[in-house]
């Protein structure tokens, strides 16, 4: 996504009769449909370093992903197993796919979010970390299905915040109706 910077960036306002713009050796004055502004060498460094930054957030966020998706792999694979044989679990199939349209949907207010990270995403991703634990012992696939949603969610708390996590409450919750039943 460009923002309105960026593409003022390419239109410097030229008002030199040699075609090098005003102040060539110091500021450059942009337009923008925001108007005019003063950009100085000093200044560029900073759009690049915002880019940088987004392109590291979106890659720690795939990155964290793959690692929830590659670690939790035999729980979510015990999950379909049970979706495709159980005739009471038929709507597992169906509760991913809302939750991600939901998210979908609600994208442009979380985008709209600042990141503020906590610790406290830590905690809950070692009790989740713990839960699989225990599920791996033998505590079963619930146990092992609801420490992926905890885990889920201290991952959200990690990169996000609690703001992240009061976005997408409704889809967490809901998510809960993939949950496995609980073998008594």
């Amino acid at each position: 996504r460009h923002s309105d910077t960026h593409a003022a960036v390419l239109a410097p306002d030229v008002d030199r009769a040699d075609g090098r713009g005003a102040g060539h050796d110091a500021a450059k004055v942009w337009r923008s449909s925001k108007g005019s502004f003063k950009v100085t060498p000093y200044q560029l460094p900073t759009s690049l370093y915002c880019l940088v930054l987004t392109m590291m957030r979106r890659a720690i966020v795939a990155l964290t992903a793959l690692a929830l998706l590659a670690g939790y792999a035999p729980i979510l694979r015990g999950m379909f197993d049970q979706w495709s044989s159980d005739e009471d679990m038929g709507h597992g199939f169906v509760v991913p796919i809302v939750v991600l349209w939901i998210v979908y949907r609600e994208r442009k207010r979380w985008q709209a979010l600042p990141p503020h990270p906590t610790l406290w995403g830590l905690l809950i991703l070692a009790l989740g970390a713990a839960m699989h634990f225990m599920s791996a012992l033998g505590t079963g696939l619930f146990a092992g299905s609801v420490a992926f949603l905890v885990s889920l969610t201290g991952a959200i708390l990690c990169l996000g915040g609690f703001a992240f996590v009061r976005v997408w409450t409704f889809p967490l919750l809901l998510a809960l109706f993939m949950l496995p039943k609980l073998a008594i």
